[in-house]
């Protein structure tokens, strides 16, 4: 216990921003799975949440446990109202998606820069907010927390009639222009869900780190552990549909323990319940949580290696979009395999 509780204080912030990444990536993959493309919207959602919850903290920094609420609540409606922007402009001006979400990504730099004309936002280091009241392992709790209940509420969501539709995005083009019976209102509420969760991170992230930088912050960082992480898991439950119909054929099993049906139902019961590709509502849950773990796994695994710390700054950035193009290269081969 003490050994874990050790491991927990040396990796606080990683794991913390693992976490607030889990809860970007949730986001992230309506847009992925739905939309059938990564939405950048979501890296001005990021920035602008967070320079929002900032300011807004900085309003009220007399009750700073409000200040850390409202400011959160900021970073999310900002990144609502960028998602209803993209969504104007796909569907009333008639840009592709992802032109859409460059455009209202450069748009939201612009609104960044006008709240902190210096480029950022930072509160003094003797500024009490809501994570000062809290040591290591109770500020993991709450982050935890956050993802549960937006997994929750997506899964309360998904049993309604809008998570039926959305459920239908899936669908071929042609479906989708006869037979869907709103895609356009479809749209804006996958785009709204995508960027609040987005921009709620963001505001967690500069609340807790004491400040928001507009170049250079976490929105590099937030696309590729986030993109990385939903690729992670698709393939992960990739491989539990390809050992859940294993299990099936029995003839030509060659593990024995396999053929007991005992053991044959369980292992359906658990591919299923860990299978993104079954997109019924009940499973939106778990894979939502998929989502957090790879997260958190993946900032640990990029924090132990420090991949890019020996690289000279200027190359920064080059070495994270390539890093980003083999995770999406990879991650569309073992999907496509499975």
């Amino acid at each position: 216990m003490n050994d874990f509780l050790t491991f927990l204080g040396n990796y606080e912030r990683p794991i913390n921003h693992g976490l607030y990444y889990g809860l970007a990536a949730i986001g992230l993959s309506l847009t992925v799975r739905y939309l059938k493309t990564p939405d950048f919207t979501t890296l001005g959602s990021i920035v602008l949440g967070g320079v929002v919850g900032t300011f807004i903290f900085l309003e009220l920094a007399s009750h700073p446990i409000i200040a850390s609420i409202v400011g959160c609540v900021g970073g999310f409606s900002v990144g609502v109202l960028l998602g209803i922007v993209t969504h104007f402009l796909k569907h009333m001006v008639r840009i592709p998606l992802a032109y859409a979400g460059i455009l209202t990504y450069f748009a939201s730099m612009s609104a960044a820069y006008f709240i902190a004309p210096d480029g950022y936002l930072e509160l003094d280091r003797r500024t009490k907010t809501i994570f000062t009241y809290m040591t290591g392992p109770e500020s993991m709790i709450v982050a935890m927390a956050i993802i549960v209940t937006a997994s929750w509420l997506l899964h309360r969501e998904f049993k309604r009639k809008n998570g039926k539709l959305i459920i239908a995005m899936t669908s071929s083009e042609a479906f989708l222009k006869l037979r869907h019976p709103c895609p356009a209102k479809t749209t804006r509420l996958i785009l709204t869900i995508c960027n609040g969760l987005v921009g709620l991170c963001g505001a967690l992230f500069a609340i807790r780190d004491s400040d928001a930088p507009i170049k250079g912050g976490n929105e590099m960082t937030f696309l590729l552990v986030s993109l990385g992480s939903i690729y992670v898991f698709e393939f992960i439950s990739s491989l539990f549909l390809k050992i859940s119909d294993a299990s099936l054929d029995t003839s030509e099993n060659p593990i024995s323990i396999l053929n007991k049906p005992a053991v044959n139902h369980l292992i359906r019961l658990v591919c299923g319940k860990f299978s993104s590709k079954n997109d019924e509502s009940k499973g939106i849950f778990v894979a939502a949580c998929g989502y957090a773990t790879c997260c958190v796994l993946l900032q640990l695994l990029f924090t132990g290696v420090s991949f890019i710390a020996w690289l000279p700054a200027h190359f920064e950035y080059a070495a994270t979009v390539a890093v980003i193009v083999i995770v999406l290269s990879c991650g569309t081969r073992f999907r496509s395999k499975c």
